[in-house]
């Protein structure tokens, strides 16, 4: 019966073959996708895993590596044991901010944000800065996200509208740290984009060369690496 169905590697939808429609939903309450397939009710996410990863050990369980229940890319999905995924969830929630992202400094009594992703400075936890309040700090890492284009991240007000005032600091902070974390990648603030530039000792008589502007970080980066893979240059990429 599965094998009428179509399930891509992003996990979004599963295709029917027979009523040549999407199918499935998300469930309010758990977060999690499931669909109906030949009278059976199944969790999309184990099909994903099923259909490019192979059978799930029975002493495993599948985690979504950002939390986010709905977003059921191959690449966000990991094999854990029941203790070591009690274990993840436990600490998400012990968060005392009560937010993704944010937590407390206690020598200043302040609230940091940061931020992480595998595709983002070097993997590494990149943070944002310090804020009175949880919810200026949650606000801000919500639009340091959107603005930058990462998407399949959790925000901690999806869909609310962005705060003049939380945009006119990230401004700042994006033109006083250079924080697009990606090699090539800086912020223009005369023109409000992302910058790409290129340089190389043998091309251009070695001086920099400016390959455009762009609306969001990641995009701009994308844009250096499709460059130097199209020229043959064996240079840093940002997406290896």
């Amino acid at each position: 019966m599965i094998e009428n169905y179509i399930i891509s590697d992003d996990g979004r939808r599963v295709w029917s073959k027979f009523t040549d429609r999407f199918v499935g939903y998300v469930n309010k309450e758990t977060g999690y996708c499931r669909c109906g397939i030949g009278g059976k009710n199944y969790l999309v996410h184990r099909l994903v895993w099923m259909k490019f990863r192979g059978e799930i050990p029975e002493h495993l369980e599948i985690d979504h590596i950002n939390d986010i229940r709905s977003d059921n890319r191959l690449e966000n999905l990991q094999l854990l044991t029941h203790q070591a995924n009690t274990a993840k969830r436990l600490k998400f929630l012990s968060n005392s901010s009560g937010y993704t992202g944010v937590s407390l400094k206690k020598s200043t009594g302040k609230y940091g944000a940061s931020f992480q992703s595998k595709e983002y400075n070097n993997g590494k936890l990149k943070h944002l800065g310090y804020f009175k309040t949880t919810e200026e700090a949650a606000r801000f890492r919500d639009a340091f996200i959107i603005k930058n284009g990462f998407k399949h991240h959790r925000l901690n007000f999806p869909g609310c509208v962005l705060d003049p005032e939380i945009l006119k600091r990230l401004e700042k902070f994006q033109t006083a740290t250079n924080s697009s974390g990606y090699t090539g990648v800086s912020f223009n603030k005369q023109t409000g984009k992302w910058r790409v530039q290129f340089q190389s000792k043998n091309f251009n008589g070695g001086k920099r060369k400016h390959l455009g502007y762009f609306k969001t970080a990641i995009e701009a980066a994308r844009f250096r690496d499709n460059f130097i893979i199209k020229n043959g240059f064996s240079h840093r990429l940002n997406f290896s």
